[in-house]
């Protein structure tokens, strides 16, 4: 969430009015001189200097989300990227051209606060005659905008958060007004790299935004911020002693080397994924701090307040972005997320944004609502799943999954739809206990199914989720008995080209687990054979390849007499084993199963010593052991031929 001006004071914000802690609209917008620019603010000396910072930075250090009142702490050390940044500007001809640097990374990673404290310094250097932050999320940088201010100021430096809002209002004075003679602006700027590049997709450019404004932009280098040096570790450490009076559990004394050294090691457990927000969060709450912030969060939130007229409270509306973070998704677009909590897009800031600010939780951008970081994520769905919620997660996850398909059908199934439907079978792969998330991952995949029945992968999603949480006869019979008559009609799925190999594995993947290993082998053979009329890739291949193998395997540790496994193990292994096999497969379980049987590997007969050896192992498995009914009741002679297969093989 930018850093926008909320309801402690500031610019371009609304008053509000507290009910608990949620804040209610009580009237127009605060007001103070900022040029003529609608939505932004003039950061001056004198502006810096009037904002009035809290006493203790408590509640900025365990997350939230910064403001100028924690920035303008007397005692709220930068970070050394801070003085990089400035100085990239301070060593620079600011009337040559335009200059552009972005501040990138993910969540929680600190952008925010170093974009703030950069355009701080930058204000009180007076570099600028002119420096404007974006205080408004609908504020815009068009020429008229720039027109208004020509006249008093000739550079000028943006400054904006959440900037991927702007692109295409850049985009255009690139093009014209930012290379005029007596004007020239500069940015400095943040985004969530997922949203910057996203935007930059979605306006369609096909080359990068530095070849892009060449020659009339200096596009410099993007400074990422997610890393924690041990400069870094030492300046937050220091800044957490002198600008807080407050010691959570973790932090046993005020010996700055040892809390940054301690933060090192905490960001670094992090395993990558948001490490710097990851060492944050395991210094300052152990798990029962951390359980305690939340549950009051659930509870305070838990209402419906009538003055924000939503359809599910707040609290739904963050165990959905948990939700959605645990499944390694990037956010919640905002068209959803107003669909989900039944008000306009535009209400979105005054009835979730500015109400929630302060709120650790709670990450937004111009494009989507996020989680901040997967370990607080983990620990709020965890709860709203336990004994101690009221909160009826799986409704509110249902109605979201319907919004996504709702939303789409409105305004068109752009990138990223699919893996929101898929939100079921993602928490079944996640974090958190599989006795706890199962229940709830599996009524998601079946109501992805109700809801885009036309979809294959919807009850792929469904089968896999079964067939991993030990219910592969259910996945037989509640999936593939109603649906793998009908993967012969391409008609039936809006996906069948993208889909239908990987419907065949799955159905035999099922089979196999059930211990139907001849059903199982008919069902992989399926997927490579002639009977499918699309294309084969690489993947379908060595999917099925093993498939085959290990379902021969099994029967023959089953009923003896293993020599036409044998062959085809040595075929598969040499095919889907090679690294530099164009049907190379990472797992690499045929040469695990070769080592098993103490079995020596041989080069690659060729394709036709493939598919005799394919044809060999299936009259062996054919009389090990019988059929399931569905299997009789569908097959069909183009399962035995593979002439696709040998092209493809033959490439």
């Amino acid at each position: 969430m930018g850093p926008d001006q909320d309801q402690r004071g500031g610019i371009g914000s609304t008053n509000y009015q507290a009910a608990g802690n949620i804040y209610i609209n009580t009237g127009p917008p605060l007001s103070e001189s900022t040029g003529s620019l609608p939505g932004w603010v003039r950061l001056t000396p004198k502006f810096l200097a009037t904002r009035k910072p809290r006493v203790d930075l408590e509640e900025y250090f365990d997350g939230s989300a910064p403001d100028w009142k924690d920035v303008c702490h007397p005692n709220l050390r930068p970070r050394p990227v801070v003085t990089k940044i400035v100085q990239e500007f301070l060593s620079r001809d600011l009337e040559d051209r335009s200059i552009l640097l972005r501040i990138g990374g993910a969540t929680g990673d600190g952008k925010s606060t170093v974009l703030m404290q950069a355009a701080a310094t930058l204000a009180r250097e007076e570099r600028f005659q002119a420096i404007y932050w974006r205080s408004g999320p609908n504020a815009r940088l068009t020429s008229n905008e720039l027109d208004s201010i020509r006249s008093s100021s000739r550079t000028i430096l943006i400054a904006s958060d959440d900037a991927e809002a702007l692109l295409a209002d850049i985009d255009k004075l690139a093009q014209s007004k930012l290379h005029e003679e007596d004007l020239f602006v500069h940015f400095l700027l943040a985004s969530r790299d997922i949203d910057w590049n996203g935007e930059r997709d979605r306006l369609g450019w096909k080359f990068s935004i530095a070849a892009r404004w060449e020659p009339n932009f200096r596009v410099l280098p993007a400074v990422q911020v997610g890393g924690v040096e041990p400069a870094d570790a030492k300046v937050v450490s220091q800044n957490w002693v002198d600008c807080s009076t407050s010691r959570p559990a973790r932090l046993t004394s005020n010996n700055v080397d040892q809390i940054a050294k301690d933060m090192l090691s905490a960001s670094r457990a992090s395993e990558g994924r948001q490490a710097f927000m990851g060492g944050l969060l395991s210094m300052r709450f152990d798990s029962e701090r951390l359980r305690s912030r939340l549950l009051s969060l659930l509870s305070r939130l838990s209402t419906v307040y009538p003055g924000l007229q939503l359809e599910v409270s707040l609290a739904d509306f963050l165990v959905a972005l948990a939700a959605i973070d645990i499944g390694e998704l990037s956010g919640l677009p905002r068209d959803i997320s107003a669909q989900f909590l039944g008000v306009s897009e535009s209400d979105l800031r005054p009835k979730v944004e500015v109400p929630m600010k302060r709120e650790f939780f709670l990450g937004a951008s111009s494009r989507a609502f996020f989680a901040r970081h997967p370990s607080i994520s983990k620990a709020m769905l965890e709860l709203a799943l336990g004994d101690e919620s009221n909160l009826q997660v799986e409704s509110s996850l249902e109605k979201l999954i319907r919004d996504v398909r709702n939303v789409g059908y409105q305004a068109g199934f752009r990138p990223g739809f699919g893996q929101l439907t898929d939100l079921g079978r993602r928490l079944s792969k996640g974090s958190v206990a599989r006795e706890l998330i199962n229940p709830l991952a599996l009524h998601l995949c079946r109501t992805a199914c109700t809801v885009a029945p036309r979809e294959l992968s919807t009850f792929l999603a469904l089968s896999q989720t079964l067939r991993e949480s030990g219910q592969p006869l259910l996945a037989i019979s509640e999936v593939w008995a109603i649906q793998a008559p009908r993967l012969d009609d391409p008609a039936a799925w809006g996906d069948y080209t993208d889909h239908v190999r990987g419907g065949w594995t799955e159905f035999a993947s099922s089979l196999g687990t059930a211990e139907y290993e001849w059903s199982s082998f008919w069902a992989a053979q399926v997927s490579i054979s002639d009977r499918i009329s699309v294309p084969i890739a690489g993947p379908d291949v060595s999917i099925a390849l093993n498939l085959l193998a290990l379902n021969a395997k099994r029967a023959c540790a089953r009923f003896g007499d293993c020599k036409e496994v044998t062959d085809l193990l040595i075929e598969t292994e040499a095919l889907t084993c090679s690294p530099g096999s164009a049907f190379f497969h990472e797992k690499r379980y045929a040469t695990r199963y070769l080592l098993e049987l103490g079995i020596t590997p041989r080069p690659f007969g060729g394709p036709t010593a493939l598919v005799a050896a394919i044809h060999r192992a299936r009259a062996m498995m054919r009389t090990s052991q019988p059929s399931i009914s569905l299997h009789d009741q569908i097959a069909d002679p183009r399962d035995h031929s593979f002439n696709m297969l040998l092209e493809r093989l033959s490439r």
